[in-house]
C-alpha cells in the first residue's frame, strides 16, 4: 500500500516537473522575449529566497493577508446577512433584487476608477475591491439557497 502511494505521488509530480522544465528552457532560450515578463523559474525561486531571508516578504505578505481577511470576512458577513434578509422577506427581495441584478455583473476592476475617486489610493481601496468580490456571490447564493428550500421542510421544522 505504501509503495502504491509513492508511485502515485511520483506520477502526480512528473507533469509539474515537466512544466517547470519547459518554462525554464523557454525562458533561458529567450523564445518568449523579455526576461522582465517571463523570467526563468530558477530566477523566481532565487528571488523568493532572497526576499524571504532578508525579511522583505514576511511583512508585505502579512499586510496583504490582513487586507484579504478583512475584505473577505466583512463581504461574506454582509452578503450572508443581506441574503438572509432578502431570502426571508419577499418585499425586501423584490425591492433590492433589481438593484443587485444591475450591480452584480460589473467586474470588480470596473469599480476601480469610481472607488479611487471615492476613497483615494490607500488601504481601504483593496479592501473594498475584495469586499465587492465576496459580497455579491455570497448574497446571490444565500438568497437562492433560501428560496429553493422545499416548503415541506420548512413546515416540518415549524411543527417540531
Amino acid at each position: 500500500m505504501k509503495r502504491y502511494k509513492i508511485l502515485k505521488l511520483k506520477w502526480e509530480i512528473i507533469p509539474i516537473i515537466i512544466f517547470l522544465g519547459i518554462w525554464e528552457i523557454i525562458a533561458r532560450l529567450n523564445l518568449i522575449s523579455g526576461h522582465f515578463f517571463f523570467p526563468p523559474f530558477s530566477t523566481i525561486v532565487t528571488e523568493f529566497w532572497y526576499l524571504t531571508v532578508n525579511g522583505v516578504l514576511g511583512p508585505n505578505f502579512l499586510s496583504s493577508l490582513i487586507r484579504v481577511l478583512v475584505g473577505f470576512s466583512t463581504g461574506s458577513i454582509a452578503g450572508l446577512l443581506m441574503g438572509i434578509i432578502m431570502g426571508w422577506s419577499e418585499v425586501t427581495n423584490k425591492a433590492l433584487s433589481p438593484i443587485i441584478s444591475l450591480i452584480y455583473p460589473i467586474p470588480a476592476l470596473g469599480w476601480l476608477p469610481l472607488l479611487m475617486l471615492w476613497f483615494g489610493i490607500g488601504e481601504i481601496l483593496p479592501i473594498t475591491i475584495i469586499f465587492i468580490c465576496s459580497f455579491f456571490p455570497i448574497l446571490y447564493n444565500t438568497v437562492t439557497g433560501i428560496n429553493n428550500v422545499n416548503k415541506n421542510y420548512i413546515f416540518a421544522a415549524r411543527i417540531l
